[in-house]
């Protein structure tokens, strides 16, 4: 089963699409910061606006880049059944370990449409399913679901990614080790970690994934002290992306603050993708401000 901390990957948005160099460097970046796996083309990517084949290049960047290093859960999801299908066998041919997929959005399907979405999927593909589950996409399943879906073998892993951790936590009761589940939400990683879900995937593992994964390890040692001192500071960051925000930042997107950040410590990733926009002024010095601090607590805690 898998679990530590898995960082998404953003995408470098150049006139012309992707900007490849600078995505390479971002996720070699990545793999060598001690994180336990990969996920790229999810929200962190922006793979909303990606077109079809961005989104391959950012799948075979990944492989390519962790070599086997660690494992690589590719970013899938579609709204449709059918894409998503097709992507995922795509994605699988090329090398990934398993697939990242969000559920279908938007449209609100049922809550038995959503399931049976992911039974096709599981039908069509040899590798493991961790299916992506944020609070953002009007589309919310039950415990139950999840646990049918797991004893159905449908599902191998499940990314929450809600500010309340007790779905992340409940689910992990009832399922104990035939699924793997990580928390998908910054505000509440600490909370759900220590209440034994198996993985992280958030923003600040895209940006600090050498401290994160930090955290992760010294919480499954029971160093609940030292892990809470080293959250603690992180949590100047997290409020960042999801609040309670600090004057400086009231209005401050995201993938802004994400792609601010990693610029600010060097990994230079660009520009979000229009319409979002980049942080200035004052949110964007902030910011910069707050990354590189944690940076370097980052660089003397790991040596990373």
């Amino acid at each position: 089963m898998i679990g530590g901390v898995f960082s998404p990957t953003v995408t470098a948005i150049s006139d012309d699409g992707i900007n490849v160099p600078a995505t390479r460097r971002h996720i070699q970046r990545l793999v060598a910061s001690g994180v336990h796996g990969l996920c790229p083309g999810g929200s962190g990517g922006e793979f909303v606006g990606l077109t079809y084949e961005e989104r391959q290049q950012i799948v075979s960047i990944s492989v390519e880049a962790s070599a086997g290093r660690i494992p690589v859960y590719a970013g899938t999801g579609c709204y449709s059944t059918r894409d998503t299908i097709r992507l995922s066998r795509w994605a699988e041919a090329e090398g990934a370990d398993g697939f990242m997929v969000l559920v279908p959005w938007l449209m609100q399907p049922t809550e038995q449409d959503v399931a049976d979405h992911f039974r096709r999927l599981r039908d069509a593909v040899t590798k493991p399913i961790m299916i992506y589950h944020p609070q953002t996409t009007g589309v919310q399943l039950g415990l139950e679901t999840f646990v049918q879906l797991v004893n159905e073998g449908v599902l191998a892993a499940a990314k929450i990614s809600q500010r309340d951790p007790s779905l992340a936590r409940d689910l992990k009761l009832r399922v104990g080790d035939a699924c793997a589940i990580f928390i998908g939400h910054d505000a509440s990683a600490f909370e759900a970690l220590c209440a034994g879900v198996d993985g992280w995937i958030s923003g600040s593992p895209i940006v600090f994934p050498s401290l994160t994964a930090r955290i992760f390890e010294l919480v499954k040692q029971g160093q609940l002290a030292e892990a809470r001192g080293l959250w603690s500071q992180l949590t100047a960051f997290v409020r960042l992306e999801f609040g309670p925000y600090p004057p400086e930042a009231q209005n401050a997107h995201i993938i802004a603050v994400v792609k601010a950040a990693l610029n600010a410590i060097g990994d230079a990733v660009g520009d979000p993708l229009a319409p979002i926009q980049p942080l200035t002024g004052s949110a964007l010095a902030y910011t910069q401000q707050v990354a590189r601090s944690i940076r370097q607590l980052e660089q003397s805690v790991t040596g990373r």
